[in-house]
Parts: structure tokens; sequence; C-alpha cells
């Protein structure tokens, strides 16, 4: 989605652009591994009156989740049930993956896919951003770049059908003790259901030796379709020699434990299992400067901000149920500055999405979508003002992709 966002951008500003995608459709996590409710266009604070807080990201992100609302592929924006993220933004990855593909070429971006990106296309590139996830283009140039230690566990995404969405509303109600809820759930219109928790079912289920994910929740959330829900819980070690295998293995023992014991699931049944399994962390960009965890908890300003984000620090633990967070500080935002997105050494790469440079901490907040969304528009303009011989111009570029 930041490669997306990028090449649109550059093309807006009159570069040329060619948008090289490796697999065969756009979108990455996105698409691929399903990864949805996308959270948070909105300052990370829950309103007690449960009300929408303060919309940080706007620009090509918000474009896009209009587009999709307008085909039936999106909800829209939704106040977070749970209060971790100020919102969510549920998307179906499906109709994402043919939305992308018109909007690319109505925008006149050149679109490769199948492909990997050559020593050619580098070469002829007069700007490079890289919105690989994984730093592919980093690397292959030889560029600084940051390599994670003590990586977050990967997730396999699936869903399920059938689901009596009321009657998981109903319960969370009765037994709010049981899961993490906004302050103000009870308020909160009932037209979706969002899930972490389900707390003592897990333990009771882990001490009778059915529960064996190195989870101590349920999380999920319902989709755009009817009846639908995204089940976020697997866990599967960055390290474990058979990722694959051991995936696979937590979906089925989800999908055969949830209609047996969750309530509003007797009916439920495996859906669709996403195409890959979900990285939460890999190699990024050495920038100029690192997007550190105290620019999150501190809500930090910077004189070169190109971007926005708003999404909690959010680090899942390597091998094990724990997790770690830490809020945002100031008024639910934080910049991102436009040294965070430039190669300390290359004097044409860029870095978007999760291959910005950030430390461990800044980046378990700065990898989300909507984030990754906003910095890849803001390297799309920059590399097409490069380019083009053009000024940089900063605040431009946060007008246009910010709301704050």
């Amino acid at each position: 989605m930041a490669g997306c966002s990028a090449a649109i951008a550059a093309k807006r500003e009159g570069a040329r652009v060619l948008l090289v995608e490796k697999h065969n459709y756009p979108g990455g996590n996105a698409t691929r591994a399903m990864v949805a409710p996308w959270q948070s266009y909105h300052a990370c604070v829950a309103n007690a009156d449960g009300s929408m807080p303060r919309q940080v990201i706007g620009g090509i992100a918000q474009e896009f989740v209009d587009d999709l609302v307008g085909i039936g592929a999106s909800t829209g924006h939704i106040v977070d049930p749970i209060g971790f993220a100020g919102s969510i933004t549920p998307v179906d990855p499906d109709r994402l993956k043919l939305y992308l593909v018109d909007k690319l070429e109505r925008e006149g971006v050149k679109l490769v896919l199948g492909v990997e990106a050559s020593d050619e296309m580098f070469e002829q590139a007069r700007q490079i951003v890289d919105a690989s996830g994984d730093a592919s283009a980093t690397r292959a140039l030889g560029a600084a770049h940051i390599t994670p230690v003590d990586p977050q566990p990967m997730t396999w995404m699936f869903t399920m059908g059938g689901v009596d969405l009321q009657a998981v509303r109903q319960y969370q109600l009765e037994h709010p003790d049981q899961f993490v809820l906004h302050p103000a759930f009870d308020k909160l219109p009932a037209q979706h259901v969002a899930v972490s928790g389900f707390f003592e079912l897990v333990k009771a289920a882990t001490e009778r030796g059915e529960w064996t994910l190195p989870r101590d929740r349920l999380l999920f959330f319902s989709t755009p379709n009817a009846h639908e829900v995204l089940i976020n819980t697997t866990r599967i070690p960055a390290d474990h020699h058979y990722p694959h295998q051991e995936g696979l293995r937590q979906i089925e023992e989800l999908v055969r434990f949830m209609p047996q014991h969750v309530p509003g699931f007797a009916n439920a049944r495996l859906s669709r299992i996403a195409d890959v399994i979900g990285q939460r962390e890999s190699y990024r960009l050495e920038g100029n400067t690192r997007l550190r965890v105290s620019d999150i908890t501190s809500g930090s300003r910077f004189g070169d901000a190109i971007a926005r984000g708003c999404y909690p620090v959010d680090i899942h633990g390597a091998s094990s149920s724990l997790l770690e967070s830490a809020i945002v500080g100031g008024q639910g935002w934080y910049d991102i500055p436009l040294d965070a997105l430039i190669s300390s050494d290359h004097p044409k790469l860029l870095a978007a999405g999760r291959c910005i440079s950030a430390d461990r901490e800044g980046f378990a907040s700065a990898r989300v979508l909507p984030i990754a969304m906003a910095t890849g528009q803001a390297a799309g303009m920059v590399a097409a003002w490069r380019a083009l011989g053009k000024k940089v111009d900063t605040s431009a570029c946060l007008s246009h992709v910010s709301l704050v």
C-alpha cells in the first residue's frame, strides 16, 4: 500500500513512474496477508463519550478508503471498540486487489507485476522508493540497512463465515471483564465487532490442553461482509524452522475450537486463508535519522515533518503471549521526519511504509497500514521533486498527507 501511494503521488507531481511488484497483484500485506482492519487514521485517544477522535491521516490513504466505501469494499472508519487505536477501517482484501490495479491504471502509473526489480531498472531510475516491506531494494543496492534483532512473531490471517455477530457483542456487554474494551463500549454502534479477549475461556482451554497457541486471548474483527470475521490470533515465531506447518496447525486448532466453545460461532465455518503469513518486522532502511520510541511517547514534532503517525507502540512477544505497548504522547499523534525516509548513504534512495528508518519500538508503531500509506505518499512526492530538480517542500508535503 505504501508503494501504491508513492507511485500515485509521484505521478501527480509530474514524474514518470514505474511500480514494480514481484507478486501477482499489488497491495502487499493488505492483500496477500489480508491485514485488516486498517488502524488508525485517527488520534490515538479513546473519548469517554464514544465519539471519533480527530482524524490525523488524510491524503491518498483517505482517498483509497473513500473509493472502497463507494464500491462496498469497506465500511469506512469506525471508533475502535477495543479502544487500543483511535479508529479501525475494515477492508475486503480481494476487492482491494481489483481496485488497486484499476486505480493505478487510471492514474497513469505503469505497473509491472510478477517480476523482481532489476539492476537495469535501478540504474535507469532517477529516484528509487523502497516500499517492499523488507527493504529488498535497499539491500539489493547495497545501501545501509537495519537488521531486526529478536523480531516480532508472524500471524497467518484467516476468515470464518456464519458468525452470529450479535451474540458475540451481547457476550461482551454481559462479561466486560473478559475483554479489552473502549471505555464507552456500550455507547458504540453495534455495526462492527472487534474482540480482544475471552481471557477466561482461553485460560480454561489451556489448562485442559485444548489450546496450545502462545496467546492469552482471541483477537478477531468483523469484515465488510455479512456474518464474517477476520481472525488475527495465530502467533508463529519469526525464527520457527517450519513456519507454514506451524501456522496451518494453529489455524486448524482455532477452526476446530471456536465453533465448540466461543459464543456466536456455533455455525461458523472456515472461509478463506491468507495467501501468505503476515510478517510484522523485517529489514528496513538506515536513514539520516531513526524514528525512536521517545518520538512516539512524547508526541514529537520535527521541522522536516512529512507525515504523522497515530498508532501506539505495539510489540508482540517473539515466542510467548506477551504484549508490550506504549501510548502516543501529546495529542495522540507524532511527526515523522523526512530524514527517516532518506538513505544515509545512497543518493537516490528513499524508503516508505515498513522500510522507513526506525528503532525497534518506533517501528512497532509506524509499521501499520495507514501510516505506511502516509509515508508512501510523502516519499513519492519527495522522490518526484528530487527527480525533476524541484525544491523539496516538507510543509507542502505534510499538508497533503496529514489533516492536523
